[in-house]
C-alpha cells in the first residue's frame, strides 16, 4: 500500500509541475519564462525549482501523517518514481539539477521546520528563480497562500488514504 501512496505522490508532483501549473505560477510571481533569448533554459529552471519545492512539500506532508517507518515506506517509492519519471527528464535538460536538488532539499526542510514556512518557502523559491520577492510582495503572498493550501490539502488527502488503508 505504501508503494501505491508513493506512486500517487509522484503523479501529484507531475501534475504540480506540468506546463499549465508552471505557466500559472510564473505569471503569479512575475517570472518571465518566455524571453526572446533563453526561453528554454528559463522554463527548465522554473520546472526544476518547482519540482524540488513540491517534492519537499510532499515529503513534509508524508512526515506529518505517518510515523518514521511508515513515512519511509511511502517516501522511498515516491522518490524512486519521481527520479525515473520526472527528475531524470529535468537532468537531461539541466546538468546542475542534481546538485541543486541536494542544496534545495536541505534549504526547504530547514524552512519547513521553522516559523512561518509558507512565507519562507515563497521567499526562497522566488530567490532561487533569481527574482526579488521584495519587489513583488503580492506575488510572494499569493505563492505563500498556495503553498500553505497545498500542504494542508496533501496532508488531508494522505490522512484519508491512510485511514482507508488501515495504516
Amino acid at each position: 500500500m505504501a508503494a501505491q501512496f508513493g506512486g500517487l505522490l509522484a503523479t501529484w508532483l507531475s501534475n504540480h509541475i506540468g506546463p499549465d501549473a508552471a505557466k500559472q505560477l510564473a505569471k503569479e510571481v512575475g517570472y518571465n519564462d518566455s524571453p526572446f533569448f533563453g526561453a528554454e533554459k528559463k522554463k527548465v529552471l522554473l520546472v526544476g525549482e518547482l519540482a524540488m519545492l513540491n517534492a519537499a512539500l510532499a515529503i513534509f506532508s508524508v512526515n506529518q501523517v505517518f510515523n518514521a517507518e511508515d513515512a519511509k515506506s511511502v517516501i522511498d517509492p515516491f522518490l524512486a518514481k519521481a527520479k525515473t519519471s520526472i527528475f531524470c527528464f529535468i537532468e537531461t535538460k539541466d546538468s546542475s539539477f542534481h546538485n541543486r536538488y541536494q542544496v534545495r532539499m536541505t534549504e526547504y526542510f530547514q524552512i519547513l521546520s521553522g516559523e512561518n514556512p509558507p512565507i519562507g518557502l515563497s521567499f526562497a523559491f522566488m530567490t532561487n528563480l533569481r527574482l526579488d520577492p521584495l519587489k513583488n510582495p503580492q506575488g510572494q503572498m499569493a505563492l505563500a497562500l498556495k503553498l500553505a493550501s497545498s500542504v494542508s490539502e496533501t496532508v488531508k488527502a494522505l490522512q484519508v488514504m491512510a485511514k482507508h488503508a488501515g495504516a
